[in-house]
């Protein structure tokens, strides 16, 4: 990533600040790997425990039902159709 900024002319640091701000809070690393652009194995079987959990009926398939309970059990919201 790559953001042209000027502190003399006080030209976009606000982005520079928020962006580095945004790597070292979120880092995307230990997640996906930029060479091979795919997912690191240890995400994959994170996310696919956490449809697991969620998929309430098994059928294998997130549908409403199990994004609304999603939604209520993790943030604590009702999720509108």
């Amino acid at each position: 990533m790559g953001i042209e900024c000027s502190p003399k002319a006080n030209l976009n640091l606000i982005d520079v600040i928020a962006s580095a701000q945004r790597t070292v809070l979120y880092p995307i690393a230990p997640l996906y790997d930029s060479i091979e652009k795919q997912l690191k194995p240890d995400y994959q079987r994170a996310l696919l425990r956490i449809f697991r959990i969620c998929d309430k009926d098994g059928d294998g398939i997130m549908d409403d039902q199990d994004l609304i309970n999603l939604q209520k059990e993790v943030f604590n919201q009702d999720l509108s159709k």
